[in-house]
């Protein structure tokens, strides 16, 4: 069943100033294109010109506007802080009782929260700690020692290997592996033999991992994903990593064993670094560049050979110029080729 809430809720929830009835009730909150007069939508800067054209019954302003006064308004300090909470209104997750499902398997010395929902066909085997408010859907395989803290979300069919350690808050979306063994391989007798990885994963508190990740445990000691940090889809952490707090590390993105990454560093889509190198804080590597060394802080860096991203942009420009360069070297090639013959 879909969620409505009144303007007067919702003006109460985002400490809005607001203007309107306060019983007009709203069913969700989407883009200006899609809002009809049941939903809200938001816009700032650029994009406030354009909700005058909007169909949307309320909308989410920096300030009153006087420009569109058919419509209920919502006026906030942060534009994009209020759309979260909004959004988290409406969402239409279900919320899980705690209970273990009876399809469920779990091991007799795991301890489990009476607070903690494990959901349909979970296999929990030996040292398992699940914390108050955890949930944990169906499919999912824990082998302990293993650690999840309070509410802590593990979505369908993820893989919890054993010595990971999963913190507060946590949200590890569908499919994702954490604690598989980490790629490392050494020759012997001309063969490539696996080196035993007896250590572990820490991910601390309030870190998002998208679907069908994976985060390797470390030869020795712990693989490590700072607080607060945000994971995309199909990424991968190699083992011994140490992700700073608060990094961003979107869609088919890798970062290579060992390598250590400062607070507030962004890994833009289908970019990656190097193994064993360390990066400061808040460093950017562009989408699909490749950091192939230590960085300083601050650095941005972008194109395959991991160049400073001002740089880049200009032998950008250079390459398309080439064509037109090259033709004017043949033509002073030409005309210097004709002098010589008439000299």
């Amino acid at each position: 069943m879909s969620k409505k809430f009144t303007a007067g809720r919702i003006a109460q929830a985002l400490d809005a100033q607001f203007s309107g009835s306060p019983d007009k009730e709203f069913t969700g909150i989407t883009s200006i294109d899609l809002a009809d007069e049941n939903k809200l939508t938001f816009a700032d800067g650029k994009h406030l010109k354009r909700l005058a054209g909007s169909s949307a019954g309320g909308v989410i302003v920096p300030e009153m506007r006087k420009d569109i006064p058919d419509k209920l308004q919502f006026a906030v300090k942060d534009v994009n802080e209020a759309l979260i909470k909004v959004l988290e209104m409406f969402a239409l997750e279900p919320a899980f009782e705690p209970k273990i499902e009876p399809t469920a398997a779990v091991d007799e010395n795991a301890k489990i929260s009476s607070k903690a929902y494990i959901g349909d066909f979970v296999l929990v085997r030996g040292d398992v700690k699940i914390a108050d408010g955890a949930v944990v859907k169906a499919g999912v395989k824990i082998q302990g020692p293993c650690e999840i803290g309070e509410n802590t979300v593990i979505d369908s069919n993820c893989v919890l290997y054993p010595r990971t350690r999963i913190g507060r808050n946590c949200l590890i979306h569908a499919g994702t592996v954490i604690g598989a063994t980490g790629y490392g391989y050494r020759p012997v007798n001309q063969m490539p033999k696996l080196i035993p990885h007896n250590g572990g994963v820490v991910i601390e508190d309030f870190v998002d991992i998208g679907a069908n990740s994976c985060v390797d445990r470390a030869k020795f000691g712990d693989t490590v994903i700072g607080a607060g940090t945000k994971i995309d889809n199909l990424c991968q952490i190699a083992h011994n990593v140490k992700v700073g707090k608060c990094c961003l590390i979107a869609g088919q993105s890798g970062i290579g064993g060992s390598t250590v990454t400062g607070d507030g560093c962004i890994l833009a889509g289908n970019s990656g670094a190097i193994d064993n190198i360390e990066l400061g804080d808040k460093v950017t590597i562009c989408a699909t560049s490749t950091a192939l060394k230590n960085l300083e802080s601050g650095r941005v860096i972008a194109g395959p050979n991991g160049i400073d991203r001002a740089k880049y942009l200009k032998s950008q420009v250079l390459v398309g110029k080439l064509p037109e360069i090259v033709q004017r070297l043949k033509a002073l090639e030409k005309r210097l080729n004709n002098e010589t013959e008439n000299d």
